[in-house]
């Protein structure tokens, strides 16, 4: 039904949050800008409409998770307008580095691949919030 990295909208908290940790009846929804999160009961959920998540950082978000097959995600924000996003995933192709560098294209900072051992590898990256060439100025 829900999976590790879903868009959500938690029933009576308003704005979309991304499923942080995910039990068998309920997860812990994070609402990645706010730096909050909320256990919620998974019949609670709904998935977040294309509309609520388009060019948000939690579909940038989503979209790095999947493509690293993270499973487990840490985000904090450093700077005004950065974000570092660790995340611990297996084994990946240089490919996958690839396309991580181009979905963040201009955005992307910094991009560190470490071992975590256990055949585990943390990737961190830092990011933009928004396309450098968007901001007036």
């Amino acid at each position: 039904m829900y999976a590790f990295g879903d868009l959500v909208v938690v029933k009576g908290t308003p704005g979309v949050a991304i499923v942080a940790e995910l039990r068998k009846g309920d997860c812990r929804a994070q609402y990645l800008l706010e730096g909050r999160s909320v256990w919620a009961e998974l019949r609670d959920l709904r998935p977040a409409r294309d509309e609520e998540t388009a060019g948000t950082i939690g579909a940038t978000v989503r979209d790095l998770l999947r493509e690293l097959g993270a499973r487990e995600m840490e985000l904090t924000l450093p700077s005004p307008g950065r974000c570092r996003l660790s995340v611990s995933h297996g084994a990946i192709e240089p490919e996958t580095v690839d396309r991580v560098r181009a979905l963040l294209s201009d955005r992307l900072v910094r991009f560190h691949l470490r071992p975590q051992g256990m055949h585990r590898i943390q990737s961190i990256l830092e990011f933009t919030l928004i396309d450098p060439a968007a901001v007036p100025g």
